[in-house]
């Protein structure tokens, strides 16, 4: 909580998504208002802002709603001047406090520092932060969610039962998710479920990626009928996995060569079982039978490549991939999204049909994403192993930011850091960005040098 004044934080223009409710009034450096307190954000505000060349706006949180944090810097003691307050207190390269918090710095303490020889100091320096917005809005509701639930868990029922599956109440659900799952509302983001644990996993992933996949072919316009057979035959993918022991689907560490050859069975098993059912579409049986299958040839079972599996196969395997990596599994914890779009951007050719993961990656992030996938001044690692911060996006969604890069790919610091649009660049892409907080705190040193 900030020491009783009020904290005036930014807001970065290409951090804006439609859809995003503010919690205070926005402003400009001038004072200016440019959004009020609780208004949509849309479209046609943000590309006004940019036409205006406004970069930042600021705001004012309510004070029960700022987090206060402490970042140690190194600063300079010329940089010091007479009147300064003091936020946080600063030290010696070796420990020895001299300013104190809310100390006023006057011009015998810099001759003091000066004649000690104290040129650089460390500052312990506040930063405050507050979600300056919110999303009021989900795709898909309660309801319908806890009846897909109790659909899932009764097609597993019919499996171990080796009774028919129930076909009208599946297609009676995906229908429902068709009609609910909009894209003419903008300020909608789409509500996964989250995994409560994992023996619920196959449930809440069958329907994530029903939902995801039902998203993304509404994104590319099928026909509803297209979209009826995608829905099937993406919430009954992983039919086959119903009958892979529980101790191998929820072991908590790497599967050794027998079990990772139990979990490989699962596209042949589902199929098998689908085929004995009445009347499912060839291309619902092709879902559960090729949705490990990767673009270059190199899954399983049949090691199919290219088109040969089929189109809304390989938009079900985009989806299955997006889900599993952003949920926690038993020997790892969830991707951060945004890594998540990165990993379907860097198997673009060989898991995914390019076309399909371009796709999704310029359609899905704001469906599934309230904030920029790749924030200003985040450190990220690049494909060539160079370690890079983002400087510029000219879209809040965007993989491919102007960045400056501070080490290359021998992890020697450059002299002279090299500024790189990755619009221009197709060489470089981002791998991931970096979340060690070690690692940060030493970049941010290289950065500000």
């Amino acid at each position: 909580m900030p020491d009783n004044d009020q904290v005036l934080l930014e807001i970065h223009v290409e951090s804006l998504l439609p859809g995003m409710i503010l919690e205070a009034d926005a402003l400009t450096s001038g004072g200016v208002k440019k959004i009020n307190r609780d208004e949509p954000v849309t479209e046609e505000i943000i590309n006004r802002l940019k036409t205006e060349k406004i970069e930042i706006l600021f705001y004012s949180p309510e004070v029960e709603k700022v987090e206060k944090s402490y970042k140690l810097i190194e600063m300079e003691t010329k940089d010091l001047y007479p009147g300064v307050v003091m936020k946080g207190e600063a030290f010696t390269p070796d420990g020895k406090k001299i300013v104190g918090k809310g100390e006023t710095i006057t011009a015998e303490i810099i001759k003091s520092l000066e004649d000690m020889g104290i040129h650089k100091f460390n500052y312990n320096k506040p930063v405050y932060s507050s979600n300056f917005y919110r999303l009021d809005k989900y795709i898909v509701s309660n309801q319908l969610i806890e009846k897909s639930l109790f659909l899932a868990k009764e097609i597993e029922t019919s499996i171990m039962k080796k009774a028919s599956l129930p076909k009208k109440e599946i297609e009676d659900v995906i229908e429902q998710l068709i009609g609910e799952i909009s894209i003419s509302e903008t300020y909608t983001i789409l509500n996964l479920l989250k995994l409560k644990d994992f023996d619920d996993y196959t449930y809440t992933h069958s329907i994530n990626v029903a939902m995801l996949s039902i998203l993304f072919g509404k994104e590319m316009l099928y026909s509803h009928d297209k979209l009826k057979i995608l829905g099937v035959g993406a919430i009954l993918h992983d039919l086959g996995k119903i009958l892979v022991p529980k101790e191998i689907l929820n072991k908590k560490g790497p599967l050794d060569p027998k079990e990772w050859f139990e979990i490989q069975k699962h596209p042949r098993l589902g199929y098998e079982i689908i085929q004995t059912q009445k009347n499912f579409d060839q291309e619902i049986q092709d879902c559960l039978l090729y949705h490990h299958e990767n673009y270059d040839g190199t899954g399983y079972p049949n090691h199919i490549a290219r088109d040969q599996m089929g189109e809304l196969v390989q938009v079900i395997t985009i989806a299955d991939a997006y889900d599993a990596l952003t949920a926690d599994t038993p020997y790892r914890n969830a991707f951060p999204i945004s890594n998540s779009f990165l990993a379907v951007q860097n198997l673009s050719g060989t898991k995914f049909h390019p076309r399909f993961a371009t796709e999704f990656i310029n359609r899905m992030p704001r469906r599934l994403y309230g904030k920029p996938l790749i924030p200003i001044d985040s450190f990220v690692m690049l494909n060539t192993k160079e370690v890079a911060q983002v400087i510029k996006i000219d879209s809040s969604q965007t993989l491919r930011p102007v960045i400056m890069i501070y080490i290359n790919g021998k992890m020697e610091t450059l002299k002279y850091p090299l500024q790189v649009d990755l619009l221009m660049d197709k060489t470089r892409s981002i791998e991931k960005i970096i979340e060690d907080s070690k690692l940060l705190k030493a970049l941010e040193n290289i950065s500000r040098h």
